[in-house]
């Protein structure tokens, strides 16, 4: 048992690599939504926009 301390470091680590990872998939979601919101503003950059006040 003296040769045990990588699996109790493993064990112990575990936890925050998980948090990490859950993260990276996060950052990732969220810049491909935002890439995605990008592409839509430059489709409708195209839009004619009156702004004549009528009476």
């Amino acid at each position: 048992m003296t040769d045990a301390f990588g699996v109790v470091a493993l064990v112990a680590l575990t936890p925050l690599i998980a948090i990490q990872l859950m993260g990276v998939v996060y950052k990732l979601k969220t810049g491909k939504r935002a890439s995605m919101e990008r592409a839509q503003i430059a489709d409708d950059c195209d839009a004619i926009v009156d702004l004549e006040e009528v009476e």
